[in-house]
Order: C-alpha cells, then sequence, then structure tokens
C-alpha cells in the first residue's frame, strides 16, 4: 500500500508537469501562431541542471561570464563573477534519499 501511494504521488507530479508544458505551448501557439520552442528548451535545461547537480554538486552559469572566452579580455583575468558553483563541495550524499537531494538542490 505505501509504494502505490508513492508511485501515485510520483505519477500525479508528473503528469501535472506534462500538463503544464502542453497546455503552455497549447496556449502560446493560439496566441501567436508559431510554435514556441522555448518551453522545450527550458525544460531540457531545467533536465541538464538537475543531473549536473546530482553526478557533480556543482551548477555551470554559462550566461553569467561576462567576458567572452575569446579575445584579449580573458588574458587580463577580469572576469571576479563566478561561472561554475561547487555546492557539495567534498561531501559524499551517495547514500541519501532521493528527496533530501531535492532540497538540498532547491536550497
Amino acid at each position: 500500500m505505501n509504494a502505490l501511494l508513492i508511485a501515485l504521488i510520483a505519477g500525479i507530479g508528473a503528469g501535472a508537469l506534462y500538463a503544464m508544458l502542453g497546455s503552455g505551448i497549447v496556449i502560446a501557439f493560439r496566441g501567436s501562431g508559431v510554435i514556441n520552442f522555448g518551453h522545450g528548451a527550458v525544460a531540457g535545461y531545467t533536465a541538464y541542471t538537475f543531473d549536473e547537480l546530482r553526478e557533480s554538486g556543482s551548477l555551470f552559469l554559462p550566461w553569467f561570464d561576462p567576458i567572452p572566452e575569446f579575445g584579449f579580455l580573458k588574458t587580463l583575468k577580469l572576469n571576479n563573477i563566478p561561472v561554475r558553483i561547487d555546492i557539495f563541495d567534498n561531501v559524499s550524499f551517495d547514500n541519501k534519499p532521493n528527496l533530501a537531494l531535492l532540497f538540498l538542490s532547491v536550497y
């Protein structure tokens, strides 16, 4: 019974996510007449961020780098803004429950 309840809650959560994505795409299409691929891009970046946080514990912010990778500005070392943020800092979270990892990634 307990496993059924957990599966039911997980299924309702996934179904709600699919419903929100689908209704957002339909509303954007009816409003503009053009298929908006931004919903898929945001969902893909969210999945990438979740996977990166779960595997390595560090968050990469590519849009936060004000100085481009090319040119002479990168050699001047003017960039003091962090582009990679390490969250776990050498702490092993291998045996922790998934819910605790979710709260750590949100916090």
